[in-house]
Order: C-alpha cells, then sequence, then structure tokens
C-alpha cells in the first residue's frame, strides 16, 4: 500500500514538473500556436535535423546548413532533392499549372509541363531536344516561301544594359524580327513584377533558314540549267558560223579567226587571228541587235584584247574582216 502511495506521488510531482517546464520553455506545440513574437525549430549545437515520418527519416538540414529532401546526404549541395517516380514540381498557386524536372534512369533531364513531356538535356553533352514526334501533331502542311522574307532580317550587334558585361553579341532585335516572323516572337507582361519583355524563339530561326536554304538550292540548279543550255545554243552557233565561215573564205588563203580566251570572260578576252601579209583587215564586233558597238585595226600582229569595262554584259558577233571581204565570224560571252 505504501509503495502504491508513493508511486503515485511520484507520478504527480513529475507530470507537475513537466507541465511547469513546458510552461517556462514556451514549447512548440504540435497542433498549433499562438504566437507572440517570432519562434524557431531547429538546434542550439551542432548537430543536424532530421524531419522523419513512420519514424524513418524523410530529410535533413545539416549542420552546415545543406537541405536535403528525399535524401539524407545533401553532401555539400546547398539543396538537393532525390525523387522516385516524380521528380520536382514548381506550380503556379493561382492556376495550378506546373512545370516538373525529372532524372531518368539514363541520367537526362526530362521536362514536363502540366504532365506533358516536353523535352530532356542530355547528361553527356547538355544537348536539348524538344517534343518533335509526328504522331503528337496535326494540321501538318508545307512551309510557305521564306527565301524573301529571310533577306528582310537585319542581324545585329549589341550589348546589354543595366549589366556590367560589356562583351559584344550578335543576334536579332525580337522588335524586327516580329515584323517579319511575328510566330517567333513572344510578348512577355507581369503587372506584378512590373515586367514588360520581349522573348525570340532562335531555334524556330535554324527551321526558316533551312527553307530559305532548300529554295535557293532549287533556284541554283535552275539557273545551272539554263547556263547548260545557251551554253549548247552557243556551240552549236559557233559551228554553224564556222560552217558558214569556212564556205564564205575558202578562196581567202592564210586567213585564219580563232575562238576567243576565255569564253564566257568577265575582265578581258583575247581574240587570235591570221591574215596575209599587207592585207588591209579589222575587227568588228556587233550586239545581239546587229549593230556594231567596237571596231579595230587587225594587225599583223595575230591577236587583239576586248576589255569588259568596254561593253555591256550580254552576247556579241567579232567579224574578221579583210580586204572588203567578211573572212570569219564567232560569238563571245561576257559576264558581269
Amino acid at each position: 500500500m505504501k509503495k502504491s502511495i508513493q508511486l503515485m506521488l511520484l507520478s504527480a510531482i513529475l507530470f507537475s514538473s513537466f507541465e511547469l517546464m513546458a510552461q517556462v520553455g514556451n514549447p512548440w506545440l504540435i497542433g498549433g500556436n499562438n504566437l507572440t513574437g517570432n519562434r524557431s525549430i531547429g538546434s542550439n549545437n551542432n548537430f543536424n535535423l532530421s524531419f522523419k515520418t513512420n519514424n524513418i527519416q524523410r530529410g535533413v538540414i545539416t549542420n552546415s546548413g545543406s537541405w536535403g529532401i528525399g535524401t539524407n546526404a545533401p553532401s555539400s549541395f546547398r539543396l538537393k532533392v532525390s525523387h522516385g517516380s516524380f521528380g520536382l514540381d514548381i506550380e503556379n498557386n493561382s492556376t495550378s499549372d506546373d512545370w516538373e524536372l525529372y532524372i531518368s534512369a539514363t541520367g537526362a533531364l526530362y521536362l514536363y509541363s502540366n504532365g506533358n513531356f516536353r523535352g530532356s538535356f542530355n547528361s553527356a553533352t547538355g544537348v536539348y531536344t524538344a517534343v518533335s514526334d509526328e504522331r503528337l501533331k496535326t494540321n501538318i502542311q508545307p512551309m510557305s516561301p521564306a527565301l524573301e522574307k529571310i533577306s528582310q532580317l537585319k542581324p545585329s550587334a549589341y550589348q546589354f544594359k543595366n549589366t556590367t558585361d560589356k562583351q559584344l553579341y550578335n543576334g536579332f532585335l525580337a522588335q524586327d524580327v516580329m515584323k517579319v516572323f511575328p510566330n517567333l516572337v513572344t510578348h512577355n507582361v507581369n503587372p506584378e513584377r512590373n515586367e514588360d519583355v520581349y522573348t525570340l524563339d532562335y531555334s524556330g530561326l535554324g527551321v526558316i533558314a533551312i527553307k530559305g536554304i532548300q529554295e535557293l538550292n532549287q533556284t541554283v540548279k535552275q539557273q545551272e540549267q539554263t547556263i547548260s543550255t545557251l551554253q549548247d545554243r552557243i556551240a552549236k552557233l559557233e559551228a554553224a558560223l564556222d560552217a558558214v565561215s569556212n564556205n564564205l573564205n575558202r578562196d581567202l588563203k592564210g586567213v585564219l579567226l580563232q575562238q576567243n580566251q576565255p569564253n564566257p570572260f568577265s575582265q578581258a578576252t583575247i581574240i587570235r587571228y591570221a591574215i596575209p601579209q599587207g592585207a588591209n583587215a579589222e575587227i568588228k564586233i556587233y550586239d545581239a541587235a546587229g549593230r556594231v558597238v567596237k571596231s579595230m585595226k587587225a594587225t599583223e600582229g595575230g591577236q587583239a584584247q576586248i576589255n569588259a569595262y568596254d561593253l555591256a554584259a550580254g552576247t556579241y558577233t567579232y567579224t574578221l574582216i579583210v580586204n572588203g571581204n567578211v573572212a570569219a565570224s564567232k560569238k563571245m560571252v561576257l559576264l558581269k
């Protein structure tokens, strides 16, 4: 009986002591608190602060200030988050829109928006790849011509304001690009942050550049075909003129007119010929309309030089006239 009374007295004394300690120490109550000033949760000595559920440690704040969530070893990181099936989620409290960062088994960083996969960063190279799966796209159609619009872009060199970085950068001004490719520019306005900024989708410019190259390649092919056709026509005309010249000048012994070299030409070309000694000869150059645009005396030296700056670009006929008779004619082309 005495022992029971002693135990009851001891329990009452301990309970009173704990209650007194709780009142004096201003405890932090798990069920809720009415604060009369600043309060803190933590330790006053050199020990880590652990967080547990089901008596298992789920996170830690180390004595050096590093945070670990889902990990008990944040090491030298200021914040280290370890995850299982889901990653780190950042949500807009007003709209519930969210972005999730997830590290795959291969080490790649995956990005999700509102639960939808948007792209990933390669763990080895850091290269970002965006979603481009045909199965996720609709209303697929060829791009409209871009080459003419590309010529309207204005690449610039610039520095950024309000920064100590004085490096000169190359790029575009979003307001200029918006006049040509408005779908590449986004106008970002956030009144809460007093923010009003234009941003540019530089990756979209790469697609437009490829479209322009394809158009330019097609133009080059068409020009090559046109040049080939013209060269073939010139060769046939030269052969016909040679035949006519041979017929007209079979009685003019010692007379020869060669094809100018180079042909076509862009700066200067040489016409070589041969005439009998003592002959009175000249070379006349005619434009495509048959007008004489240049005449020069043909000496026994056997060659004459034509300079590009004397003529406009085009196709010409040059004729060797000996003693008043047309000896031979040939075609030449001037490119500028």
